[in-house]
């Protein structure tokens, strides 16, 4: 094929059945098949090298129709022509002419996510000449708070390349250009969080967990029914050199007889026929590793070899993604392991993100935990609460300076039960299926793995589970554009750069910053607990920053929920005894101050010296409330804002033991106290006298804590004092 020049006067190069890769230059896999423009779902292999395994597609099917053809044309002219040469010199050098069918498939993802919200929008447009850049503004203006600033500055290159390509088209066919100055608008610096790690944006957090329960409650029984299958495969002898004309002649003849004359390919590792796939579907006796075949082919010359590089293990796929079977060509003989790689990647993240467990003791989790006192417990507990609530608990070891039941510290850490939720569980049940037979739920490479001293296979290490994790993600974002999925299912291009387990964690922790109160709402921030599931004390926890931006201020919102009903339920008798009794006072403070009314009795919501006391002593704490039959309830009580216990202060409040007080204020709540205030001062206009009293008293109490924290930041008093 030979590079054809381009011009738009050119139309055979846009007629139904001329080829999407015009340019020889762009082709480098000669045997991959290459889609015609007519078709609405674009195969890219040709274009990506042979270490590129995963199908590359660009999936025009849901682009609304009346804007499919121009966008078509544009993706034609990125493939054969690359980018404009005006779009090449306003990157500057950042900026390359011919970009990689990654880009490409990712490219057509946003502009098909841009042009739904269009039709969505205008249904009168008919045309991208009728999109105003108003219209592309508001689209932008969605993106804040789904994604990181990098991500929204993806999508707006993809909008405003989408221009450049099709500025030579036909006059209807032209994206006008947007209003936007230049390509850096979304990435000026918005400053550090005040955590060394920050967490999952909602834009990678959202596809990551759509697809892991995908994984784990369609796909497992698709990947594990292959994997028995094959294991069930059990050849008399393997032999690891080229299989000789005898041996060729009796395996094709067999091969003829069930399945023609087209012998399997395969486009992994060295490529070719696929010998391995053969025996293992005429349950050969002897599985021919060192291969051979291709180089005898002419002595068969008969036989073809198969254009399709498929090799479907026989079983059933029932697995489904949004409605769509996720392999509807079977599961691939040779890439079974790396869908066993990305189910245990997903069992991972789910695990890691509901237990809230540090890297070293996610990735130590054994089928069976010995005890301090000698006992053997299976990873999992499913055990009833005295309020009659089922939940999990998850056995496995702690590491961090803990000591064990002599006193002494511990080198191989010490167990501890986790609280984890039903998913967690299910997890666990899909990755001992997987994993089981090896003793540990999460094992390196292989699965066959190398076996340590204690005659278990090798545990991942942090990095290779982390790389384990952006595969994950490369393939899932490669499968949404094949199967042209919704945009909750996409990936931006930067997700791989959270695919840590650190960052795992930090996501749980922010989570579980949202999560309110019950008898183990503690031990499931980080699972440290002592004695038995129901008369313990929780040891460990994490203040939260509750109020942190939206997130904040709807974690501030639901705990005001969660305190007010315990408020009644109190007054019911479910939490009874001096301890619930103080604990009523501090809910009903709680519930004042978030603006909530009790229903058994209308409270006054003014701010008392006691409040003020409180709020200046913890922020976040657990408190230790008997319940009925000896057992103790573990309340998280995420108050409106991180706090400090002053030097002398016992860390008490209204006579509740707090286990485990915030030790300062961050400079990220802080912030969002000065939003709190500026908020109040902006719900004084047109209130009553007494909505204005009590708005000034929060306004001041809000003025104490940022005084108070010592942290480098403006107090509202000398903001105003400059305003005069």
């Amino acid at each position: 094929m030979t590079t054809q020049p381009l011009t738009v006067d050119f139309p055979e190069s846009w007629s139904d059945d001329a080829p999407i890769i015009a340019n020889a230059k762009r082709i480098v896999r000669e045997e991959a098949p290459i889609s015609t423009f007519g078709e609405n779902v674009w195969n890219l292999a040709a274009m990506a090298p042979p270490r590129k395994r995963a199908q590359l597609t660009c999936n025009f099917e849901s682009i609304p129709c009346q804007f499919r053809l121009p966008v078509k044309k544009a993706v034609w002219l990125l493939i054969n022509e690359g980018k404009p040469s005006r779009a090449v010199r306003r990157g500057g050098t950042t900026t390359k002419k011919w970009v990689s069918t990654g880009t490409i498939a990712q490219f057509t993802n946003h502009i098909r996510a841009f042009l739904n919200y269009v039709a969505v929008e205008t249904p009168e447009v008919r045309s991208l000449r009728g999109i105003v850049s108003e219209t592309m503004d508001a689209y932008v203006g969605t993106l804040e708070g789904k994604m990181s600033r990098e991500s929204a500055g993806f999508r707006y290159g993809s909008i405003r390349l989408l221009h450049d390509l099709t500025a030579d088209l036909h006059a209807g066919e032209r994206l006008r250009e947007p209003s936007w100055v230049d390509d850096q608008v979304f990435l000026g610096d918005v400053g550090r969080s005040e955590n060394a790690t920050s967490p999952m944006p909602d834009a990678v957090l959202t596809p990551m967990l759509l697809w892991s329960v995908a994984f784990i409650e369609q796909f497992a029984d698709d990947i594990l029914s292959a994997r028995n299958a094959i294991d069930g495969y059990m050849p008399a002898t393997v032999q690891d050199y080229p299989l000789r004309a005898q041996q060729r002649d009796k395996i094709v003849s067999a091969w003829r007889k069930d399945h023609g004359d087209t012998l399997p390919r395969t486009d992994t590792s060295r490529g070719g026929i696929a010998l391995g796939y053969m025996c293992f579907i005429l349950n050969w006796p002897i599985r021919f590793q060192g291969g051979g075949l291709k180089e005898q082919l002419s002595a068969v010359p008969d036989m073809v070899i198969s254009d399709s590089p498929a090799c479907p293990v026989p079983t059933q796929v029932n697995g489904r993604v949004h409605g769509r079977c996720w392999q509807p060509t079977g599961l691939d003989y040779y890439r079974l392991t790396v869908h066993e790689r990305d189910l245990q990647s997903a069992c991972l993240f789910l695990l890691g993100l509901n237990s809230s467990m540090r890297p070293e003791e996610l990735l130590s989790l054994e089928v069976k935990t010995l005890q301090d006192d000698g006992t053997s417990k299976r990873v999992t507990e499913r055990v009833q609460a005295p309020d009659g609530q089922v939940r999990h608990l998850l056995y496995g070891r702690t590491f961090k300076g803990q000591d064990g039941a002599d006193g002494t510290q511990r080198a191989d850490g010490i167990a501890r039960p986790w609280a984890i939720t039903e998913l967690g569980a299910s997890a666990v049940t899909v990755i001992e299926r997987l994993n089981g037979r090896h003793g540990r739920l999460f094992v390196a490479a292989g699965f066959g793995g190398p076996v340590a001293r204690d005659g278990l296979s090798r545990s991942l290490t942090t990095q290779t589970a982390a790389i384990n994790l952006r595969k994950f993600v490369k393939r899932m974002r490669s499968l949404a554009s094949e199967l042209a999925l919704p945009e909750e299912y996409c990936f931006p291009e930067d997700a791989e750069d959270f695919m840590t387990l650190s960052t795992l964690r930090r996501t749980a922790e922010v989570l579980t910053q949202q999560e309110i109160g019950g008898v183990l709402a503690g031990a499931h921030q980080a699972g440290h607990r002592v004695g038995d599931p129901y008369g313990t004390r929780v040891t460990e926890g994490y203040g939260g920053l509750a109020t942190q931006s939206k997130v904040g201020r709807r974690t501030s919102e639901c705990t005001g929920h969660a305190l007010a009903h315990l408020v009644v339920e109190s007054r019911h008798g479910v939490v009874g005894g001096p301890a619930g009794d103080r604990a009523l006072g501090v809910a009903n403070l709680a519930a004042s101050e978030l603006e909530l009314v009790d229903p058994a009795n209308l409270m006054t919501p003014v701010l008392s010296n006691e409040w003020k006391r409180i709020t200046k002593s913890v922020g976040q704490s657990v408190y230790e409330i008997p319940l009925a039959g000896g057992a103790h309830a573990y309340c998280i009580f995420h108050l409106p804002w991180s706090a400090c216990t002053k030097e002398g202060e016992e860390p008490d409040v209204a006579g509740c033991k707090i286990a485990c007080p915030n030790k300062a204020l961050t400079t990220d709540s802080v912030r969002g106290l000065q939003q709190r205030q500026q908020e109040l001062e902006e719900s004084k206009q047109g209130a009553t006298s007494e909505e204005v009293i009590r708005a000034e008293h929060l306004i001041t109490a809000y003025e104490e804590q940022i005084a108070d924290s010592g942290l480098p930041v403006a107090s509202r008093n000398k903001k105003r004092g400059t305003s005069k």
